[in-house]
């Protein structure tokens, strides 16, 4: 009886996880401009009203929802530190200095 309640917290705490980027998405303010990568992001695309528009509008959705996904400032860092360090073998030499 206690696994079962147990499960269901992991269960729920887990669910909760993976929702919390969508969450944090809905909330947060659009933006235009992502000073770390230096680029326009992608704005989200207005609701097709023609075969041709009805065609791009889910790659565009798609542009859309990796530029503004939750966390994505932090994601990107963490991601850009672990390919850094990622690609030095223990014996190498390290050719780039961090700035």
């Amino acid at each position: 009886m206690m696994t079962t309640w147990l499960n269901r917290i992991v269960i729920g705490l887990f669910a909760l996880i993976l929702c919390l980027p969508a969450l944090v998405q809905l909330a947060a303010p659009d933006r235009e401009i992502s000073e770390r990568e230096n680029r326009r992001l992608a704005p989200l695309p207005p609701l097709p009203d023609s075969v041709k528009r009805l065609q791009a509008w889910p790659a565009q959705m798609d542009a859309w929802i990796a530029d503004h996904f939750g966390f994505r400032e932090t994601l990107t860092h963490l991601a850009e530190e672990a390919n850094f360090h990622g690609r030095l073998s223990p014996g190498s030499r390290r050719k780039v200095l961090e700035g």
